[in-house]
């Protein structure tokens, strides 16, 4: 019987893998399923959660996908793994001083993933992650398989707007002439941002109440992981990072991005661009507590960026084999964008389950594209950033400009509606 595909055994130097009858080191074979199967509450084609059974008892949650490309997704969790490696095998003092001198916080610093399995273009098998929640999930009133739920926005300011309230004004303000000057853009949002106050606090405050040490534990680490996240984020030009993209861990306070469908600034190519580097709207700050993005979340994206810039190298040769290959087609169809946004206006759940749309382009053109994103990401690496003339940035110097832009009202009043720049 083969191993559980979305937990396979780590890569042994001997490749000794139990030839299908004994149990490889570090996994297990599988013996069956539960014969029953739920279906997502959200998704447009209601993916399947099946319980696979090991060899020695477990029972492993996997998300069944019929319908996407889940190739892209799978390779970008393999450079997660990379940048993992890096930051936990970099013993630089740069690191160190950043995080106050522990070496135990350096292990801190890490993005959570997860398996995947592509079986086909339009089918694959990934990994359940076990008790998280969407971000939006927490703070907003969702109804999920037709089962009320009040979020804690809802239940922390009653008297507020909500977020259906929020969206309806949001829109209504973007097809009226009033909005076409940046100024009028700046004052709809402000107006929202005054009747929906953010509410994250209070998820630490609801799932780690047993002890003063454990709130304190899950909200650095919460911070710590926003950190990291949004570096390497910005670093590949991760977009499409809305409420139901990003997973908040129930145990630990980690957070945990899903679904990679628009990476290397392609998020710039779509109808409404994302001109922010990361998310780092109201909630999530408010869920760091009163310092805010100064102190542990500046540090670690420091001591994150640093090590990235340490081993640039690294991560261009793994990125220009990615972006090259004439089997990975991540570049969007402008057409395919407008379709994406599109369908995210009629249901800002569904993001997740859309298609990724690929670009059925020439040789030519692929590697122009890989070029051009591989160039990006060295400037980055640099420490060059949009907007700054050529100036050559500091690691603290990049961090703060990028801060400051993902922070920018002025940014975030032309967000993408299905984002909810408000939250």
């Amino acid at each position: 019987m083969p191993v559980i595909i979305t937990k396979p055994p780590p890569i042994r130097p001997d490749a000794q893998y139990g030839e299908g009858v004994e149990d490889p080191i570090g996994a297990e074979r599988v013996v069956g399923f539960e014969p029953t199967f739920d279906l997502t509450d959200t998704g447009i084609h209601r993916p399947k959660i099946v319980k696979c059974i090991g060899s020695k008892g477990t029972r492993f949650k996997q998300l069944v996908k019929g319908e996407d490309d889940l190739r892209q997704d799978a390779i970008m969790q393999q450079v997660f793994g990379t940048v993992n490696d890096l930051l936990r095998h970099e013993g630089s003092d740069y690191i160190k001083k950043s995080l106050g001198g522990s070496i135990g916080a350096t292990r801190q610093l890490r993005l959570i993933t997860y398996g995947i399995t592509p079986l086909s273009p339009a089918s694959g098998v990934l990994e359940w992650v076990d008790n998280t929640m969407c971000f939006g999930e927490f703070i907003s009133d969702r109804d999920p398989g037709r089962r009320k739920k009040t979020g804690a926005h809802s239940k922390y300011y009653p008297g507020e707007w909500g977020e259906s309230d929020c969206c309806e004004f949001y829109k209504a303000l973007a097809s009226t002439k009033a909005l076409v000057s940046p100024e009028s853009k700046r004052q709809g949002f402000d107006k929202i941002c005054d009747n929906f106050s953010p509410a994250f606090r209070f998820f630490f405050l609801e799932y780690f109440a047993s002890s003063m040490e454990a709130w304190h534990t899950a909200r650095t680490l919460y911070t710590r992981s926003c950190a990291v996240n949004s570096i390497v984020g910005h670093i590949l030009g991760i977009g499409d990072r809305h409420t139901s993209n990003i997973l908040v861990h129930t145990k630990t306070g980690e957070v945990v991005h899903i679904d990679f469908g628009i990476v290397f600034e392609q998020g710039k190519t779509l109808t409404t661009p994302e001109i922010v580097p990361f998310r780092l709207t109201r909630d999530i700050v408010d869920g760091m507590g009163p310092s805010g993005t100064d102190g542990v979340f500046s540090k670690a994206a420091e001591a994150t960026m640093g090590v990235l810039r340490n081993n640039g190298d690294t991560l261009l040769t793994i990125l220009s084999a990615v972006v090259s290959d004439p089997l990975y087609k991540w570049s969007l169809n402008p057409q395919k964008a407008k379709q994406h946004q599109r369908n995210d206006d009629d249901d800002e759940s569904t993001r997740t389950s859309l298609p990724n749309a690929w670009m059925a382009s020439t040789s030519d053109d692929r590697n122009d594209a890989a070029d051009r994103a591989i160039t990006k990401i060295h400037e980055k690496l640099e420490g060059y950033e949009d907007g700054t003339s050529g100036e050559h940035k500091t690691v603290a110097g990049q961090v703060k400009l990028l801060i400051n832009e993902a922070k920018d009202r002025d940014n975030l009043c032309q967000m993408f509606v299905g984002w909810a720049p408000w939250m």
